[in-house]
């Protein structure tokens, strides 16, 4: 599954995602000073789910065109392994 991570996504998650083996670009570090819509260009373009804390990327998002397809079936899987990589990452910043 391939992630990308928005720069304000704690670090810890990113590499406790890492650790349980995803495939997690970090934007703080992989795409420093990108604004969110080449992000989420970016994102689609290699179908990857984005990580992110604010809304921005929200009301970015509901006004594109129709998402990728495997997106829900992506993001199902990754919600119900989530438990446990936030609990790797607990208390890592």
């Amino acid at each position: 599954m391939l992630l990308l991570a928005n720069e304000n996504f704690p670090k810890g998650i990113v590499d406790a995602l890492r650790d349980e083996g995803f495939d997690v670009l970090w934007a703080r570090a992989d795409c420093a000073g990108w604004k969110d819509t080449a992000l989420l260009d970016f994102a689609e373009s290699e179908a990857r789910i984005i990580l992110a804390l604010d809304k921005d990327f929200w009301h970015i998002a509901v006004q594109r065109r129709v998402p990728l397809k495997d997106a829900a079936w992506s993001c199902s899987e990754f919600i119900q392994r989530l438990p446990k990589i936030l609990a790797a990452g607990k208390g890592v910043r």
